[in-house]
């Protein structure tokens, strides 16, 4: 008895799987591959390494990996995930942030407390999809990092604490940010004014300015969304400029708006 497929049959049959194939191992082909590189980029930076990275084909099931539904990764812990008994005084890990770029269904990017030297930020435009960016405690040198940053536009999170920023902080920087809620720039060598467009940003709850060489002028009435409010500020004790007054004169008070700028 022979069996008949009508035309196409097989095509789809074949991409199925294909399909299949490609997901059996949990997490995607290449975000395996680029987590295998950062786990290789340790080992050559005489780190240990996640013990659970590399023993199974399943990605989501290491750990400091978070998947979605989709089996593609969403998130990566990666804080304080560098570690070695070499103390230089200095940067030991360098990470290429172009490694990143595979994941494009990332939401949270954590790689905090690593004193890693991190390169080629511009790596980070294509994650549209990237909500949680922390990068505190590194070394960026490089001096276009926060224009970049426009392009990221789905970002709610920045932390750039104590990452070696240095220069004035542009307007253009900030403008395509309307969903940003706290932004964390304190303890860097950042300086000149501070710009107005951050003060427009109509999600904005938490901005950290603190141990930076920034001066000027911050407005009195500081635009806040419809349902966001200041009642805790933190007052400069040696900024060049005066207070704003506006936030504490309005009247609904429905979440928490911090405003550190202090030195």
């Amino acid at each position: 008895m022979s069996c008949y497929f009508p035309p196409g049959t097989m095509l789809w049959v074949l991409c199925v799987l294909q399909f299949m194939f490609h997901m059996a191992g949990g997490c995607a082909i290449e975000e395996r591959i680029a987590l295998m590189r950062i786990r290789s980029s340790l080992v050559e930076a005489n780190s240990e390494v996640p013990a659970s990275w590399g023993r199974s084909d399943d990605c989501c099931f290491w750990e400091r990996v978070r998947c979605n539904n989709s089996t593609r990764v969403s998130g990566l812990n990666l804080d304080s995930v560098y570690q070695t008994c070499v103390l230089t005084g200095g940067p030991c890990w360098n990470l290429n942030l172009t490694i990143f770029s595979s994941f494009h269904e990332l939401q949270k990017l954590d790689l905090s407390w690593n004193s890693a030297l991190l390169q080629n930020f511009d790596g980070l435009e294509g994650l549209t999809k990237l909500r949680y960016l922390d990068l505190s405690g590194n070394s960026l040198v490089e001096n276009n990092i926060l224009e970049s940053l426009g392009k990221l536009a789905s970002l709610e999170v920045i932390n750039f604490k104590a990452t070696s920023l240095n220069g004035a902080l542009q307007n253009i920087a900030f403008r395509n940010l309307k969903n940003l809620r706290e932004l964390h720039l304190g303890s860097n060598w950042l300086n000149g004014s501070i710009p107005a467009s951050l003060f427009e940003l109509p999600r904005l709850q938490y901005l950290h300015l603190s141990e930076n060489l920034l001066q000027g002028h911050i407005p009195d009435q500081i635009y806040l969304a419809h349902n966001v409010i200041c009642n805790y500020l933190i007052c400069p004790t040696t900024f060049q400029g005066a207070c704003p007054t506006g936030c504490l004169q309005m009247k609904h008070l429905c979440s928490i708006w911090v405003l550190h700028i202090t030195r």
